[in-house]
């Protein structure tokens, strides 16, 4: 029970900034026993978010097309609201998907609390990189928050620029940045900064959710493996541990096809918009560098945007190694001169097909997809470069 609870402290530790952060824009899953007060709070939490996503994104493809004549201008209106747009499906996605979200989170805390020390101490290992990770992340998304937030105050306060400008910009339905008066901007600067502050939020809540899950969904599969690595075939307990490693492997299979129905059209989106995200950030921060201004804002905007396709990439990729390598481990077991057990065999057969998180079903997640899109990006960037010169 002393081991357990060493494991339930260190879980508890390592989960919470990831559970904080979705709780903050009802991303986190209820319990079972959650009473009627904290549902109906977490009905209204959600439509009041959406509703506010929904109306900065309004807001910002107006801007866009207001801006049209100017390419900077309507490159960055696209690009925030590219950014609100998909954290508002995503919400929606994850309201859609909280029994498998559920079942995902029950399965995480049962793996680390209930399951021998061995067994725990292979999830742990596999696992630390990724909460690691997953802290980075959510810092560095929300310094990305920060400076643009609160940027925009220093310029018009320090610098004492007349322009007023909004932090995620947007100009709401044609309100003048410069000859808004109080408190009407003030108001404004208000709701922009929120919702902006819950775009990050999902953001960040969703990405370290999708790779905590997956990064575990790879760990139980590393159970298996260490399983098959350890059993020798003089062992007279050996066919009913291969039993009960039948038993876990199709276990992990089970989890890791929750979470691609969680995460898939997510990924898709992810990697579609990611795309564009990256080459139009990349765009905003050549124009930057030329004028002097906000380097740190889109700078940081950039590394965010990186990351979270290299966290999908990860993740999938981990999850495609260690289901694949449950098969390799089961091969150079210690079975040669005996009778290969018919549930080795079946584990063998299964591992063929190998456990993965896809785009809706149109290509894996892996470090091959992480690449293609970063050499897309790079294309469609140096294409907007050329028409800008010309």
């Amino acid at each position: 029970m002393r081991y357990n609870k060493k494991y339930k402290e260190e879980y508890e530790s390592l989960i919470r900034p990831i559970k904080v952060v979705s709780q903050i824009v009802s991303i986190w899953p209820l319990a079972r026993n959650s009473g009627a007060t904290k549902k109906l709070f977490r009905t209204y939490q959600f439509y009041a978010i959406v509703t506010m996503e929904t109306v900065t994104v309004a807001a910002l493809i107006l801007d866009t097309i207001r801006h049209l004549h100017n390419m900077d201008a309507a490159i960055e209106c696209a690009l925030m609201s590219t950014s609100f747009l998909l954290a508002a499906i995503r919400l929606l996605i994850y309201r859609a998907k909280q029994e498998d979200m559920l079942y995902v989170v029950e399965t995480m805390r049962s793996d680390w609390l209930n399951s021998p020390g061995q067994y725990v101490e292979t999830i742990r290992n596999k696992c630390l990189s990724g909460y690691r990770l997953s802290k980075f992340f959510i810092i560095s998304v929300y310094f990305t928050m920060l400076s643009f937030i609160f940027l925009p105050v220093l310029e018009m306060t320090l610098l004492n620029r007349e322009a007023k400008n909004y932090p995620f910009h947007g100009d709401y339905y044609f309100f003048n940045e410069t000859n808004s008066g109080s408190p009407i901007f003030e108001c404004l600067y208000v709701f922009n900064s929120l919702s902006g502050a819950y775009g990050c939020s999902i953001i960040s809540g969703a990405t370290t959710f999708n790779l905590v899950t997956v990064i575990h969904a790879s760990a139980k599969f590393s159970v298996v493996r260490r399983i098959l690595e350890d059993l020798k075939s003089q062992n007279p307990n050996a066919r009913g541990i291969l039993r009960h490693c039948v038993k876990l492997h199709q276990d992990a299979i089970i989890f890791a096809d929750t979470c691609e129905r969680v995460i898939n059209l997510l990924a898709l989106m992810q990697f579609i918009t990611g795309t564009g995200m990256l080459c139009f950030a990349g765009f905003q921060l050549t124009a930057i560098i030329q004028e002097k201004k906000n380097m740190i804002k889109y700078g940081a905007f950039l590394i965010s945007a990186t990351t979270e396709l290299f966290i999908f990439s990860l993740s999938g990729q981990k999850l495609i190694d260690e289901s694949v390598g449950v098969g390799d481990s089961a091969y150079n077991g210690a079975w040669s001169g005996c009778e290969i057990p018919k549930s080795l065999r079946i584990i063998m057969m299964r591992s063929r097909k190998n456990s993965k998180i896809t785009a809706a079903k149109f290509y894996d997640m892996s470090f091959r997809s992480f690449t293609s899109v970063l050499s897309t990006s790079f294309s469609y960037l140096t294409m907007l470069l050329t028409i800008k010169n010309k």
